[in-house]
């Protein structure tokens, strides 16, 4: 016998408006994933940044708990750097807070928390067993630590230019003339301190030239197995972003860093100013405050006062631009910039 099918039995395939729907939505389940996992990746690296920089904040607290101080400010060719006079502060609130804007490191926190550096850098390092030509610093063993710097944060180099700047060479001809005291063969070695900070180096530690971006003011860096690696230049500790992590902390007289700028009549007109605060770089206020978390700070660019009552009362911080690694520029130096440029920092203050 033989059956008849009716179209109502038969198999009947996908239309092409049913094909165009279900492509529409693979296309939008795969960009939903592709945004989710862009947005965990972003978060991922800003959850390591921010343990990076509280785990830097409790690394300079146990380095002040054995010298004094927190750690001085070297430049990007780990040079000393001195802050202006804080008369300037209460004559020229805006000259002060142009001049602090580049007042700042990113070489100190690797020069002290972990002692990159050698016998005629940081006074660690002098092996006198060791059979290596040349200078003594080759020889050191292990790599990381330091001496104590002592109250110079210096290792007692010597301003032998005089030009109130004590560069690497001056430190290098300081530690190895025959008469300074921390030589090994005047009573040395001494207590070897460090590293305060344990982290992956490869993954953090990159290298400087000293030389910035003209538009983003960022460093050049380069990390092991980058073109241009060179182990003999400064290094510094770098964000998820590999942007190096810049250090600030309250100001001080040059060559003292346990002195630091306090209140005082600073104009001698018998009124006593307000010292500096960490608040007084701009860049590092926070973006949006909850109510009743704001303090008043040296105004900004546009007149804002706005900062956080840790910035003012803190010592030392540490600031990560952030993804886009840029932030407000000196000639827009704002809370909040037009291009949103200081939303994305990450802050961590010490107190």
């Amino acid at each position: 016998m033989i059956r008849n099918h009716t179209s109502a039995g038969r198999r009947r395939g996908f239309t092409i408006v049913e094909i165009l729907v279900a492509v529409s939505i693979i296309v939008v389940l795969a960009a939903l994933t592709v945004v989710a996992v862009g947005t965990a990746r972003g978060k991922a690296s800003e959850t390591r940044t921010v343990s990076l920089l509280q785990a830097m904040v409790s690394a300079t607290a146990r380095f002040e708990q054995d010298h004094g101080y927190p750690p001085p400010l070297l430049d990007g060719r780990r040079a000393t750097l001195a802050f202006p006079n804080p008369t300037v502060r209460v004559s020229n609130p805006d000259a002060w807070r142009q001049r602090m804007y580049e007042t700042y490191s990113v070489t100190s926190p690797a020069e002290y928390l972990l002692g990159y550096g050698t016998w005629d850098e940081d006074g660690f390092g002098y092996n006198p067993d060791a059979e290596v030509p040349g200078d003594a610093d080759n020889g050191e063993i292990p790599t990381l630590g330091i001496r104590s710097p002592g109250p110079d944060g210096l290792w007692g180099a010597i301003d032998l230019n005089g030009n109130n700047v004590i560069d690497l060479a001056e430190r290098k001809q300081s530690l190895n003339d025959p008469n300074v005291r921390r030589r090994p063969e005047n009573g040395y070695p001494a207590k070897v301190y460090g590293p305060y900070l344990d982290v992956r180096l490869d993954d953090v530690v990159a290298v400087t030239d000293g030389v910035r971006d003209a538009n983003t003011g960022r460093y050049n860096v380069r990390f092991p197995g980058d073109p241009g690696y060179d182990p003999a230049l400064p290094r510094v500790i770098c964000d998820s972003w590999g942007n190096p992590i810049q250090y600030f902390r309250v100001p001080y007289v040059f060559g003292a860093p346990g002195t630091e700028f306090r209140a005082g009549d600073y104009d001698n007109n018998g009124t006593i100013d307000p010292g500096p605060a960490l608040s007084d770089w701009v860049r590092l206020r926070p973006w949006e405050l909850e109510a009743g978390e704001g303090v008043d700070g040296l105004a900004d660019d546009d007149g804002d006062t706005t900062t956080s009552s840790s910035l003012q009362a803190g010592r030392y911080a540490f600031m990560s631009a952030g993804p886009d690694g840029i932030y407000a520029p000196r000639n827009d130096d704002v809370r909040r910039d037009a291009g949103e440029f200081n939303r994305d920092n990450l802050v961590e203050v010490g107190p």
